[in-house]
């Protein structure tokens, strides 16, 4: 998938049960770097969010490939985000496409060659446009 190419902005989005997330985060991240994409997700939300300290995540995929992982709860969130001077309030799945989207950044530069990763990020950018919080969104990956 290239940068500039779209998902349908009425892709069904699905929460991956608990029995199959190692299969969504191997789809995601890849067999080799599977258990760092995690620990990024995770470690990124904690530079984001002083408040998160850790717990239970949802996984979700879309009909057209996207995937993302959202902490469950609080309802509503802060980040801030130095690097760009970010900061403001917005739903725990926005905040959790920005961790992944942070993630796969991060790594896609890391781990040459691991081109799923860049082709996920994009996906999961354009996803994030048709999200309800879309301007939070791109504010904080700016």
């Amino acid at each position: 998938m290239t940068p500039n190419s779209q998902t349908s902005p009425n892709a069904t989005l699905t929460p991956i049960p608990e029995a199959r997330r190692m299969e969504f985060l191997l789809k995601l991240f890849g067999t080799s770097l599977m258990i760092i994409g995690e620990n990024s997700v995770y470690t990124f939300m904690e530079q984001l969010c002083s408040d998160y300290n850790g717990g239970f995540w949802q996984f979700f995929e879309t009909d057209d490939g996207v995937l993302y992982m959202a902490p469950d709860g609080p309802a509503r969130m802060k980040l801030v985000w130095d690097g760009n001077g970010f900061e403001g309030e917005m739903s725990n799945d926005a905040a959790g496409i920005i961790a992944t989207l942070f993630a796969l950044s991060h790594m896609s530069m890391a781990f040459r060659g691991a081109d799923q990763l860049a082709e996920h990020y994009h996906r999961l950018r354009d996803f994030a446009a048709e999200h309800e919080d879309s301007r939070m969104i791109f504010a904080a990956i700016d």
